[in-house]
């Protein structure tokens, strides 16, 4: 029945577009990719480092006043919340405990 809502509309037989690459372009496709694979694994690094170097600054800052430098002020001071000040010193309380431990007792 034409013109039936139920009924798909029927379009003329098209050839699709087809792009087609060359090998030249497909190896610069490569490259770029590998490039910026490579940029994202070394920001990542970058991002890793600057986390473990403030958390040290942190860790030293509680360490000399911790009246002073509560989870709250370093949370408000650096604008992170208090939470992620509590994890990073817990982090940093068990790596300490870990590097107090025998070898023997670290695996077990």
């Amino acid at each position: 029945m034409e013109g039936d809502w139920m009924s798909a509309p029927t379009a003329p037989a098209q050839e699709p577009d087809q792009v087609t690459y060359s090998q030249a372009d497909l190896r610069l496709k490569v490259a770029q990719a590998k490039k910026l694979h490579r940029a994202s694994i070394s920001d990542s690094d970058r991002a890793s480092q600057r986390r473990a170097q403030r958390d040290e600054l942190i860790v030293q800052l509680r360490a000399e006043d911790p009246a002073t430098w509560t989870y709250a002020r370093l949370g408000n001071e650096l604008g992170c919340s208090p939470e992620l000040i509590a994890l990073i010193m817990r982090k940093s309380a068990e790596s300490a405990q870990l590097a107090e431990k025998p070898e023997d007792q670290q695996t077990a």
